[in-house]
């Protein structure tokens, strides 16, 4: 019997046979295939499963047969049924050994019963067995243990063996399948339900092993979709997808914050997935995957600038000018400038770059569309109705179908000051000039009167 204490961590026995090996089942020259069973109820399953038997050579010399798992037996199987196999297997030793037979990993799944089958190859083989048979199955999870089997004659290939009631069920056919207990890992994602174009997104993906048993080789998928690019992992992965996890103890739950970055000229809906496997064995894959779902909008940075002249005379026009900016990433579709005139100013005319505008209250100016790095202006002329010394404050605004990624820089005002008419004035030098001036003006006049 295979030493139980040897199996790895959080390994559970299927069953195992153990006693004075004695006597044979397979033997030239009619070489009898033969096999043990057992059952894997629903709610158990094992994997990566590792098979020994007991074997010895009758006579000393070489002896190899073939091995194979199977879910059936008897003439009805085929080579659908098996599941493992075929894996050579022998010994030349005389005294019974424990022969490992190397099957490639497999999982066993529940609900089932599964056959050890060995069939004679060449040389004087021995199946031993026990009597009376010592058996040990497991109990957390329960499996039983079936009858042994032999066939009554030579059946190739192994698994259309029959029963045959010598020395079975009495004598245990000596062999030990041991595997790790089913887990139950799950994988849940969560993402934001809007976004804007050209920023980030963040998904928080939790994987959780549901069972008391721990899931080993645990690895996580995901396949970036269309409009997003990924930039980075953090926590129980530190990666790109696939990204390896490792071993994960039962109960426990690995966090995972995966980042990424929207295409700046998508909008719509986008859809992201994640998936987890694990080497352990999974009752329950329904749950090993998660997608989050996005709106994404339109996002871009529009600015509005607006200046004018800084004074003006009463009944005097002033001319602003309003720049549009957009910083991008995304189109600005629906751009719409307003500006609500202040009191003490008259509506003369307003010129867009693009679009139309309407108004002389509120002066609206539908511009349409502007381009990420794009711009269009407006030249407002209004008629200052204001007196001497007053300010005439001016603001306008700008908004757009775009989601806007700074709104504090969407208004803009501008001031200008009323001033009264220059008079002008004479420097001391042209008064002095302007009394000589005077001066001359009177000596030709006394002179002309003199005359008279």
């Amino acid at each position: 019997m295979l030493a139980v204490a040897a199996l790895p961590a959080g390994a559970a026995t299927v069953i195992s046979r153990s006693g004075t090996p004695s006597g044979f089942y397979l033997a030239s020259p009619t070489p009898n295939p033969a096999y043990v069973s057992w059952n894997q109820p629903a709610g158990t399953a094992f994997s990566n499963v590792s098979v020994s038997v007991t074997l010895s050579s009758s006579d000393g010399n070489a002896a190899s047969g073939t091995a194979y798992i199977t879910n059936a037996v008897g003439l009805g199987a085929t080579n659908a049924n098996v599941i493992a196999g075929p894996i050579a297997v022998g010994t030349s030793s005389v005294s019974p050994v424990s022969v490992p037979i190397s099957f490639p990993a497999f999982n066993l799944a529940q609900g089932a019963t599964y056959f050890l089958v060995i069939q004679e190859g060449s040389g004087n083989l021995q199946w031993n067995f026990a009597n009376p048979a010592t058996e040990t199955v497991s109990s957390t999870p329960a499996v039983t243990s079936n009858a042994d089997g032999v066939s009554a004659a030579s059946a190739s290939p192994a698994y259309t063996a029959t029963f045959s009631a010598a020395g079975s069920p009495a004598k245990g056919l000596l062999f030990s399948v041991t595997g790790d207990p089913a887990t139950d890992i799950s994988v849940t994602k969560t993402g934001p339900p809007t976004a804007n174009a050209g920023t980030n997104i963040v998904y928080t993906v939790t994987v959780t092993n549901n069972s008391a048993t721990a899931a080993a080789g645990v690895s996580v998928a995901d396949v970036t979709p269309a409009n997003l690019t990924f930039v980075s992992n953090t926590g129980g992965c530190t990666g790109a997808y696939p990204c390896s996890i490792g071993s994960i103890a039962g109960g426990v739950s690995v966090v995972i914050t995966s980042t990424y970055t929207i295409a700046p000229a998508f909008t719509g809906s986008v859809s992201n997935t994640t998936t987890v496997s694990s080497t352990t064995i999974d009752l329950n894959p329904g749950n090993n995957s998660s997608t989050a779902t996005t709106n994404v909008g339109a996002s871009a940075d529009l600015s509005i600038t607006k200046t004018a002249a800084g004074t003006v005379l009463p009944g005097g026009n002033i001319t602003y000018t309003i720049t549009v900016n957009n910083a991008g990433p995304s189109t600005a579709t629906g751009t719409t400038v307003s500006d609500v005139l202040p009191g003490g100013v008259t509506f003369v005319s307003a010129t867009p770059s693009q679009g139309t505008c309407s108004g002389t209250t509120t002066v609206s100016c539908p511009l349409g569309t502007v381009n990420p790095a794009g711009s269009a202006t407006i030249t407002l002329v209004v008629r200052n109705n204001a007196s001497t010394g007053t300010s005439v404050s001016n603001t306008a605004s700008v908004t757009s179908a775009a989601g806007d990624t700074a709104a504090s820089n969407n208004t803009s005002t501008a001031s200008v000051t009323v001033s009264a008419p220059t008079v002008p004035t004479l420097s001391t030098v042209g008064m002095g000039l302007l009394l000589l001036l005077l001066t001359g003006l009177g000596v030709v006049l006394q002179r002309r009167g003199s005359t008279v």
